[in-house]
């Protein structure tokens, strides 16, 4: 895989049914198509990463007051483990600091063991817990808090 090839842009909301596609094929209880068009009507910042014109990746972010919640981020499942989610999360942290933010949080599985390597990796501390924050098919899941200043990065 050649990281070269890939592009990353705004999301617009032709791309969502693209997005919700890749979304369904990572998460246990996906956001719908509804929910992703609600992120873009208030305003949130949504981008895709492509390549050959497909859409294979995406994040959705709210940013305020130099602040930025990272509140949804996958690589389609085929598309896995070449690199392309820390390239995205590079490019989503340049973008913000380019844009002033100093701080960024996202929460993660507390099973999710591939993404939490993917944020360590990248530099992401743990300060927190959310019980239940998650929901599954089974019930609920926590959730662990993490945070970056990447105004130190």
């Amino acid at each position: 895989m050649n990281l070269t090839e890939l592009m990353i842009r705004p999301m617009a909301e032709s791309d969502l049914a693209a997005v919700t596609m890749i979304e369904q094929g990572t998460q246990e209880v996906p956001w719908n198509i509804a929910m992703f068009m609600d992120c873009l009507r208030v305003g949130y910042q949504g981008f895709v990463v492509e390549r050959e014109e497909q859409v294979i990746g995406f994040a959705i972010l709210a940013s305020a007051a130099g602040e930025s919640h990272i509140l949804n981020l996958a690589v389609s499942p085929l598309e896995q483990r070449q690199g392309i989610g820390f390239w995205l999360m590079q490019q989503i942290l340049s973008g913000l600091r380019q844009q002033g933010v100093n701080l960024v949080f996202l929460e993660v599985r507390a099973s999710n063991v591939k993404a939490q390597k993917l944020y360590k990796k990248l530099k992401f501390s743990e300060i927190g817990q959310r019980k239940n924050y998650y929901q599954t098919k089974q019930g609920r899941e926590d959730a662990l808090v993490l945070s970056l200043n990447i105004s130190n990065v």
